[in-house]
């Protein structure tokens, strides 16, 4: 009886410490996302880029982090900058907002604001690069 009531108390605290480190794992991408948003108040955007790319897959799929990886990639982009560097990141910000316009159900605001900012994006790219690509 003795036994089982040990090993019952073993079992519980193990459950215990397993949902311990579930919270802790669920506040760590709240706490990188607050990191990030300091990053880009601060107008660093390549701290903000790798701290949002060294979160977890799984979190890097949600909409919200996908919603701010872009727009952190475009804050990247220098305005009349016509280095390769800069249409890579250009090219790149394109790519996601379509990605959010095709793969997310978002508020009509929130897709006349993609369209928008595609728009500028492809103004910026210019005609030749658009002809490359």
């Amino acid at each position: 009886m003795k036994t089982q009531f040990i090993g019952f108390l073993l079992l519980l605290l193990a459950a215990a410490s397993v949902s311990g480190q579930r919270a802790v794992q669920t506040t760590l991408p709240t706490d990188t996302i607050r990191a990030v948003f300091c990053d880009i108040d601060n107008h660093d955007y390549s701290s903000a880029m790798k701290k949002l790319e060294s979160l977890p897959e799984s979190d890097q799929r949600s909409p919200a982090v996908r919603k701010l990886l872009v727009a952190v990639q475009s804050r990247m982009i220098k305005e009349d900058d016509q280095t390769p560097e800069n249409h890579a990141l250009i090219r790149k910000a394109i790519k996601g907002y379509e990605g959010l316009l095709k793969e997310l159900q978002l508020k009509t605001e929130e897709q006349k604001q993609i369209d928008s900012s595609l728009l500028h994006l492809y103004d910026q790219l210019g005609g030749e690069e658009l002809n490359r690509s």
